[in-house]
């Protein structure tokens, strides 16, 4: 059970949902100084403020239309929850563009979001995704608005009978692949 909910693109979730993306990068809100992590398990809570589909690469356009048309202004719908495997903070853009075929963002965006406060790193999770056994879909309270990262939901969601989008070792295994690629770019 929790009720720790990470806010992240509605895009994204159905990246990681479909096993496409095992990666976050974050700097935090505008509400928040620093990306901090408040804990190893956390829901998702799909957002759709920021999400442009200039933000978006190509190939993802028709899953970020799909998630958009599940908008609704006083609910949202949870169907995912992860657990952090592994963090670290970098200030190589240059790797982190090496590794763009792993997550949704045009190199553009990420640059934009390297570039705000430029003085704090980039934190990079990876994390391994589950799926609800079924979704959830919960009021919209006022407090979960705004540009901040983490909310904490009126109610405990049950994190039971969740299935692993990806198993350990297809997990594991991309996440070497990421790790190997990023590791290179350091020694060019």
């Amino acid at each position: 059970m929790t009720n720790l909910a990470l806010k992240e693109w509605a895009v994204v979730v159905s990246a990681l949902d479909l096993g496409e993306q095992i990666m976050l990068l974050r700097k935090g809100g505008i509400a928040e100084k620093d990306f901090d992590i408040k804990g190893k398990n956390f829901l998702f809570y799909p957002t759709y403020f920021h999400e442009m589909e200039k933000h978006v690469e190509s190939k993802y356009h028709a899953l970020l239309q799909e998630a958009s048309a599940n908008v609704k202004e006083e609910t949202v719908t949870i169907t995912n929850w992860a657990t952090l495997d592994e963090a670290f903070l970098t200030r190589d853009l240059d790797a982190l563009l090496k590794v763009s075929d792993y997550y949704v963002y045009t190199a553009p965006y990420l640059k934009n979001r390297f570039d705000w406060r430029s003085e704090k790193p980039m934190s990079v999770l990876f994390v391994k995704v589950y799926r609800l056994s079924e979704p959830i879909a919960i009021p919209v309270k006022s407090y979960y608005r705004g540009c901040k990262s983490w909310v904490d939901l009126e109610e405990d969601v049950n994190l039971g009978n969740s299935a692993p989008v990806l198993d350990d070792e297809e997990f594991q295994s991309k996440k070497e692949e990421i790790k190997a690629y990023l590791y290179a770019s350091r020694l060019a």
